[in-house]
């Protein structure tokens, strides 16, 4: 930290910034790419899943149901900005390289994909037959009224852009290395707080264009 030519810079970030050549920034794109379908399929299991419990519960003061919609409600808003930090901090504080990038997306991939892999191991026949019939029981129209393909690609993308932009511009932004664990909070704050602005706006032109329709 003390040789001059990291003055002004976190010495594992300058270094690991100097190899970000033309190769290697081709795998980012290609890997952050593949990296966005688990944080995809996490935002619309999240997004059936509390619609379903809600066509069961809704007209119930149940407390356990809603510490579960809380936590399908973080599954679905704070963990997508989590893995963009926890990448971040993987691919930083590692020697870049191909092999490397490899297999912290595949990590990162693994952990988003483990309530998954419990499930399958832990559930049986008849369990997996419940979970059907419960969801059987809710109109399908309502479930795709909720789960939009768009607003869940929209939100997956924007995970990437975030990524992607705080990889190329973390060198200028954090020149000290103790601060870089503040700066991956604010990352994890970014996302979400796009996405709640970005889905009340869409609410708020709906609810004008419906007035609009109706005053016509």
């Amino acid at each position: 930290k003390d040789h001059p030519k990291f003055e002004g810079h976190c010495d594992f970030i300058h270094l690991n910034y100097q190899k970000m050549y033309g190769r290697v920034w081709f795998s980012v794109f290609f890997l952050a790419a593949l990296w966005t379908l688990p944080i995809c399929q996490d935002i619309e299991e999240a997004t059936i899943e509390e619609n379903v419990l809600n066509h069961h519960v809704a007209d119930f003061l149940n407390i356990p149901a809603k510490i579960l919609r809380s936590a399908l409600r973080i599954k679905r808003y704070i963990v997508p900005s989590l893995t963009i930090s926890a990448t971040l901090s993987l691919l930083l504080t590692e020697t870049i390289s191909s092999k490397a990038l490899i297999l912290n997306f595949l990590a990162i991939g693994f952990v988003l994909e483990a309530d998954n892999i419990i499930a399958a191991l832990c559930l049986n026949k008849s369990n997996n037959e419940l979970m059907s019939n419960a969801v059987k029981d809710v109109n399908d129209g309502v479930i795709g009224s909720v789960v939009s393909f768009s607003w869940t690609r929209i939100q997956g993308f924007l995970c990437t852009v975030v990524l992607i932009f705080t990889l190329y511009t973390i060198e200028i932004s954090v020149t000290n290395c103790d601060k870089l664990g503040d700066h991956l909070i604010v990352i994890a704050l970014i996302q979400p707080f796009i996405i709640f602005m970005a889905q009340a706006f869409y609410s708020m032109a709906q609810a004008f264009c419906s007035i609009i329709c109706t005053w016509r």
